[in-house]
């Protein structure tokens, strides 16, 4: 009990150390970028993750290629956040999670932007970006990826490759998980939503990377509908139900992967000995954000090099 104590203790002061350190995104020169309309590059944004945001965003996108640039607000945007994000990011487009219709798919904000990518992925490569990531390096196997229309998402180290969805179902059924995915991976096999041979990702859809031409409205509504009957509509109407079909959208696209880790890394899942630097990609989850102030030291460090790439008076271009 003792060591809870102190650890959520830990964990309040190193959350205020990280809201004074990524308050100053907003005193660094605004994004210079090309727009470009063969890759997107979208993310739901909500007031309390403004600053998060401006750090996700112009860490990947010095180290990325042209791309378009799309905030999807949820709702809790207000005027001085929109014209701080048109300030940082010039040419930035903004939409509107009210606006997404998702059909008989669960409703909640990660389903509004999942049918939001489809959109975009009907004449785009779409790049998802959670708000709590940081680039540190140089994405090579990003810009490849993209180039050449294939799919991704970020995974970790015990699952670094495809696999048969029969072996996921007969992992699946020791788990004592109550969460989407692990319902879902329980029957995996059984729901017939990969044709023979298939292979499935068992990844995160924090950072992932839609094919252009890969999603439908349709084909997406009728594989939920084809869960939910397997799996309970109360168990697939869980918060965690996008990542879990999203695994199996982009599986279902060719010669899609998982990132490979630690290079690219959900931090602390697992943990690994390799120190935060010599990742080029971290995506801090909720459950260890901060546990510790590495956080806020991948933060000091996108400042380090920011501020020595991007000029302090920069003459912003987006198109």
């Amino acid at each position: 009990m003792l060591l809870e104590k102190l650890q959520a203790l830990r964990s309040r002061a190193n959350k205020l150390r990280f809201a004074r350190t990524s308050a100053r995104v907003r005193q660094t020169a605004p994004l210079i970028y090309t727009s470009s309309p063969d890759v997107w590059v979208v993310s739901m944004v909500g007031h309390d993750s403004v600053n998060m945001y401006l750090v996700a965003v112009k860490s990947f996108m010095v180290f990325f290629v042209d791309a378009s640039i799309e905030v999807i607000n949820d709702g809790s945007l207000t005027a001085n956040d929109l014209a701080l994000l048109r300030e940082q990011i010039p040419g930035v487009y903004v939409s509107n999670s009210a606006d997404v219709d998702t059909g008989r798919c669960p409703s909640y904000s990660s389903w509004k932007r999942l049918f939001r990518i489809i959109e975009r992925t009907q004449t785009s490569y779409v790049v998802q970006l959670d708000s709590d990531t940081v680039a540190a390096g140089p994405m090579v196997e990003i810009e490849r990826l993209a180039s050449t229309n294939t799919g991704f998402m970020i995974g970790d180290g015990h699952w670094t490759t495809p696999i048969d969805p029969k072996h996921v179902q007969s992992i699946a059924g020791r788990w004592h998980a109550t969460g989407p995915q692990a319902f879902l991976e329980r029957v995996l096999a059984d729901l017939d939503l990969f044709p023979a041979g298939q292979r499935y990702l068992h990844g995160c859809a924090g950072f992932a990377g839609y094919p252009r031409g890969s999603l439908s409205r349709e084909a997406v509504e009728a594989m939920s509908l084809r869960i939910e009957a397997g799996i309970g509509k109360d168990n697939w109407h869980k918060w965690g139900s996008e990542q879990a079909i999203s695994n199996c959208l982009i599986s279902l696209t060719p010669n899609a992967c998982t990132l490979p880790w630690p290079k690219y890394r959900n931090y602390m899942f697992p943990a690994t000995n390799d120190p935060f630097t010599a990742a080029c990609f971290i995506h801090f989850v909720g459950t260890y954000r901060y546990r510790d102030t590495v956080y806020s030291q991948a933060v000091e460090q996108f400042y380090g090099y920011y501020n020595s790439l991007i000029s302090p008076k920069p003459r912003a271009r987006a198109g």
